[in-house]
């Protein structure tokens, strides 16, 4: 440990004064300041994109990111035995409530500012051109058939499940979450917002939940903890997600849901197309879409436990998540 150590702290010109071990991560107290030395095992050219995008968002101003530090070598990661590192600045942080509406207002508040200068952003390693960015309409149509596919697989066995049967009992009102969301949305306005994506280069944090984000201890000021996933997509898909992970923690509550939306449009404003697309994003059953595809694409009748478990979990909210949908589909 202390020879990995060791070889990895001399890629780096920095004078340490103390070293802490924990998890796999370097915690070192430097003369230039608090520095993590994290494991990863983000790809190389990943961490070259990340170390791009992070110095143009603290270059726009935005400082709720940790900055990359650079070896000797100009490398945004340090190698040992073919395994990457990343050096960073460290601030102590703490865990979000997510029963906490002034931690989950925190987490929206620092999501709108990271996609309010997380554009225009330029890349040596990626190509805007050639990014793989969602369709969302398509991808509905898709989800909707993984769907039929299962309803039609289970159907036919003479002897099913305790998940199989759950299935077949409940399956009918995500299905028309489905139809709900499909109705809110059209191509037109899909490849609309794939083609702003690719105008504007919008970056998203692509795993954005309040797990992402973390209270400097001691302050009121909220970071992201890391962008290791982010890439160039619509950002719509980070909003809905977090919002989408908050409703099911929180019984899908119509009014924080607003109240949460509200916060998010107040620093960046959303078109009315972007308005609509994001409630059908809310109204779509993103859970019980990836069930369907889950064991659709699986080869055997296995995992009946770990079905069984999330479609459990789910069915807590279901009567909720049916309200609230029908309230987005009220406002529009």
């Amino acid at each position: 440990m202390k020879t990995m150590g060791n070889e990895l702290f001399a890629q780096y010109d920095m004078s340490i004064k103390k070293v802490q071990y924990n998890r796999s991560n370097y915690y070192l107290d430097t003369k230039q300041g608090s520095l993590m030395l994290r494991k990863t095992i983000v790809p190389k050219d990943q961490i070259c994109f990340q170390y791009e995008v992070t110095q143009q968002l603290l270059h726009k101003g935005f400082t709720e990111i940790a900055k990359i530090y650079l070896t000797k070598k100009q490398n945004p990661y340090g190698l040992y035995q073919d395994r990457y590192y990343i050096l960073q600045s460290y601030n102590k942080t703490i865990e979000i409530d997510f029963t906490s509406e002034k931690d989950l207002k925190a987490v929206i508040e620092v999501l709108a500012k990271f996609h309010k200068v997380a554009k225009n952003i330029e890349s040596k390693t990626r190509d805007v051109e050639n990014a793989s960015i969602k369709n969302i309409y398509e991808y509905f149509q898709k989800r909707v058939v993984d769907g039929k596919h299962m309803r039609k697989k289970i159907s036919n066995f003479s002897q099913k499940t305790k998940f199989e049967i759950m299935f077949l009992n409940d399956y009918k009102a995500y299905e028309a979450l489905q139809y709900m969301a499909l109705d809110l949305i059209t191509p037109q306005i899909a490849a609309e917002l794939i083609n702003k994506v690719r105008l504007e280069k919008t970056l998203i944090h692509n795993d954005y939940t309040y797990h992402a984000v973390g209270q400097i201890e001691g302050s009121d000021c909220y970071m992201i903890n890391n962008l290791d996933t982010c890439t160039y997509n619509i950002q719509l898909i980070d909003l809905a997600n977090v919002l989408t992970k908050i409703m099911q923690k929180n019984n899908w509550n119509i009014a924080l849901l607003d109240k949460l939306i509200a916060s998010y449009n107040a620093i960046h404003t959303l078109s009315y197309n972007e308005i609509n697309v994001l409630k059908a994003m809310l109204i779509f059953p993103e859970k019980y879409a990836g069930i369907c595809y889950k064991y659709t694409n699986s080869k055997h009748r296995n995992n009946y436990s770990m079905f069984e478990h999330k479609w459990e979990n789910m069915l807590v909210y279901k009567e909720a998540q049916c309200l609230a949908a029908k309230e987005l589909a009220k406002e529009l």
